[in-house]
């Protein structure tokens, strides 16, 4: 919900600085993207959260050792699952 908010906003479909409406089966959110003078994108989420799916996947990535977030964070995870997932997309669409 916050990445198609964000895109719709770059689409220039929505303003930035502007709540968004969002609909989804767990309920309605509001999302308001806004960009800093330096691009940095940031959005705020807010609305009623509702349990609809779960699942678990695992990625191994050799090459990656850390990602810092400007708190201090590390990120090993997600980088490897991003990377991983584009990789399975790509192939996915291979066969199509």
């Amino acid at each position: 919900m916050s990445a198609s908010s964000l895109v719709s906003c770059i689409l220039g479909h929505d303003s930035f600085g502007k709540p968004i409406d969002v609909y989804s089966r767990g309920g309605l959110v509001r999302c308001q993207p806004t960009v800093s003078d330096s691009h940095q994108y940031f959005i705020f989420l807010s609305g009623n959260a509702t349990f609809v799916f779960s699942s678990t996947i695992e990625f191994k990535f050799p090459n990656v050792s850390h990602f810092t977030s400007s708190c201090g964070k590390i990120f090993v995870d997600e980088i490897h699952n991003s990377g991983r997932v584009i990789e399975y997309s790509e192939q996915m669409l291979k066969l199509f």
